[in-house]
């Protein structure tokens, strides 16, 4: 933050995203209204030379730093192809190292066997619906953003805004598998975007129309690689997970659409 304080433009805000925030990002972020600052861990939130932390509470988009994202990234990677793959390919899809991996498959045989070509799950149905059931959610830091604009176009819009931007939810659902109407934009990025800009305004999670998170979840990015490497969605799972929190009275269905164009390296 030191270094880029001498040559931020006094027209903009940077955002910097840390576990935890320490003593001198904090004095920074205090003293200069061109630094915001976020902290996943701590919940320790700095915007506009004011502390907006709530001390005291758990933030309800806050994740315990202990879920078990590499078993639930695990269950994404197991079930994309019915290719058998080693536990460093799984690991790579996974984001995580190949001793977590390793661990995963040991503590939990059902998950997968092991055949001459790598590892391969016994049951990819009961997978998504472990997935879909006990997901904890991607954790970190969410904004809520409120545009008149069609949901997809939002999401497009904000795609554009920063290239870690990925799509998810109904704006995912409508690229991979289209059924219904869209609610609701959802999409996961490394930082703070910039959409006042794009004419969104800040809203509360009730009004908005565009959800984005910076997730705790960091095997977001690595999954949603893995089954689209040149795609700007998550994985259908994901997707999926997001899809179903939206609600909606077709919400189930259009889940069901997405999940069965996902699995179909498995059904063909």
């Amino acid at each position: 933050m030191r270094a880029r304080r001498a040559s931020a433009d006094p027209g903009t805000v940077t955002g910097f995203v840390t576990p935890r925030v320490n003593a001198a990002a904090r004095r920074v972020a205090l003293e200069d209204t061109r630094f915001a600052l976020f902290g996943l861990d701590d919940g320790v939130v700095i915007l506009g030379g004011e502390e907006r932390s709530t001390r005291g509470e758990e933030p309800a988009h806050r994740i315990s730093p202990r879920a078990p994202y590499a078993r639930f990234a695990l269950y994404r990677a197991l079930v994309r192809t019915r290719e058998p793959r080693s536990q460093t390919t799984l690991a790579g899809e996974c984001g995580v190292s190949q001793m977590s991996i390793s661990k995963l498959l040991a503590a939990d045989p059902a998950l997968a066997g092991r055949t001459s070509g790598g590892w391969l799950a016994h049951d990819p149905t009961s997978l998504v619906e472990r997935f879909l059931a006990d997901y904890p959610g991607p954790g970190g830091l969410s904004e809520f953003w409120f545009s008149p604009r069609p949901v997809v176009e939002q999401g497009e819009i904000a795609s554009t805004t920063d290239v870690s931007v990925l799509l998810s939810g109904d704006t995912a659902a409508d690229r991979l598998a289209p059924w219904r109407i869209p609610r609701r934009a959802r999409v996961y990025c490394d930082h703070s975007l910039p959409l006042e800009e794009a004419g969104f305004g800040r809203t509360d999670p009730r009004e908005a129309s565009l959800h984005v998170t910076i997730p705790a979840d960091r095997t977001i990015r690595a999954t949603a690689t893995a089954w689209y490497p040149d795609g700007r969605t998550v994985d259908p799972l994901v997707a999926a997970w997001d899809l179903r929190s939206t609600g909606g009275a077709d919400s189930s269905e259009a889940v069901d659409r997405l999940l069965s164009t996902a699995m179909t390296s498995w059904t063909r």
